[in-house]
């Protein structure tokens, strides 16, 4: 069927470790078990060790994809990024257009908040720096 169980058979558990250690003994009842294609992204499978339970947690280590090197690659990439400054020179120029600023009831929640959001940008100055850009 293609299929094959890696305890025993990769590297990190040769030996073929117990997955099970309680009061009846000792047994390989836990298993990873993989089809051909994914054999090869294995790079170990390992019994680990629990005190907080009978059955031994599998851990399998699995190689990293072209994508994963891609995303890397762009996580050291330096990017200029812009931001504001909103120290308490803009704090105060903001505070003071807010003063002059009336807000009509019928502006509607959207249109306030747009004016809110132009009273900051037209308080703070803008900066640019270069950053290390960041995968999230």
């Amino acid at each position: 069927m293609g299929w094959e169980i890696l305890n025993g058979n990769k590297e990190g558990d040769e030996e073929g470790e117990w997955t099970y250690v309680g009061a009846r003994g000792e047994s390989i009842i836990d298993y990873g078990i993989v089809n051909e294609e994914a054999w090869e992204e294995i790079e170990s499978f390992k019994v680990g060790e629990r005190v907080e339970s009978d059955h031994m947690p599998l851990e399998i280590k699995i190689k990293a994809k072209e994508q994963e090197y891609e995303k890397q690659e762009r996580r050291n990439e330096r990017k200029e990024l812009e931001k504001r400054i909103w120290d308490e020179e803009e704090i105060q120029r903001y505070r003071s257009r807010l003063e002059k600023k009336k807000f009509e009831v019928t502006e509607g929640i959207e249109a306030m908040m747009a004016e809110l959001s132009n009273l900051i940008i037209e308080a703070t100055e803008k900066k640019k720096d270069i950053y290390m850009a960041r995968e999230e």
